[in-house]
Formats: structure tokens, sequence, C-alpha cells
């Protein structure tokens, strides 16, 4: 690309720069920076027994939405460290994950037979795909039998 801004058929296109894509910016300041992440959308569904809110009811949803979530925070806060330790880091040089959206429950007193977790994950290309998906899927397992996922979108 930068051969092809030298020359001649460039600079008659009479352009300078576009910003297709960015990060939202706080202040009037746009960083600019040369990364593409890929969005992975997950959804995770945690099932477990339901009941009544007043007894201690064993291998609920809730416990293992609590496990999966501790898991996939612990990540989120190893890809911080690493952005946050090396000045030559850049955030399109770490994976984010972000938790979006729980849904679950019917009423205050009632222990819900399923949770839902949705999670906006953007990986750098240098990552290891396979392992990040292999990664989940032992959170999932980590947190106890019947706990799903799937992809809302991998890109």
């Amino acid at each position: 690309m930068a051969k092809f801004c030298e020359m001649d058929e460039f600079r008659e296109l009479n352009i300078g720069f576009v910003l297709d894509e960015g990060l939202a910016s706080e202040s009037s300041e746009y960083k600019v920076y040369y990364a593409e992440r890929c969005p992975w959308w997950l959804k995770v569904t945690c099932t477990g027994s339901p009941g009544h809110g007043s007894k201690f009811i064993s291998n609920t949803a809730a416990e293992k939405l609590h496990k999966l979530i501790s898991q996939t925070l612990a990540f989120r806060e190893e890809q911080r460290q690493v952005l946050e330790s090396d000045p030559s880091k850049t955030l399109g040089d770490v994976a984010t994950l972000n938790l979006t959206i729980i849904e679950g429950g019917v009423q205050v007193n009632v222990l819900p037979e399923k949770f839902t977790a949705c999670f906006d994950i953007r990986l750098p290309p240098t990552m290891n795909f396979a392992q990040f998906d292999e990664r989940i899927a032992g959170w999932c397992k980590e947190a106890g039998e019947g706990v799903h996922y799937e992809f809302l979108e991998v890109v």
C-alpha cells in the first residue's frame, strides 16, 4: 500500500485517508492504530435444578453461571494485564471479553431452571482460534453439566 500511495495513480485519486471503523472516544481525540480483531459473540446457556427460593438447592443454573462468569472475567483481567504491562502493545494486540447480557428467572422467590449469558469477545488475528474455542469449551465443562454454548457470530 505504501508504494501505491507514492504513485501518480494514487495522487490522481485526490484522496487523503479514510477511517472505516474505530473505537469510540470519550474526548475529541481519536486513536489510530493498525489492527483488526475478529468478533466472537458467544451465548452460553446454563441449566440446573429449579426450586423455591427458601431452600438450599444444589446444582442450580446460577451456580454454574457464577463459575462460568468467574472464568471469563479472569481471562478478561489476564488480557488487560498483558496490555497494561507492555507499552509496545495496543488494544489490537489483545483479546477483549465483555459480559453484555444475562437473562433468566421469572420471579424473585423462584430459582430458575435456566440462565443465559452473552459475551462480546474480540480476538486478535495472532490468537490461535482453535485453542480459544477449546478454552471456551473447557470453561463450560468446568461450570458443570447442562452448560452449553453457541456462537451468535464468528468472523
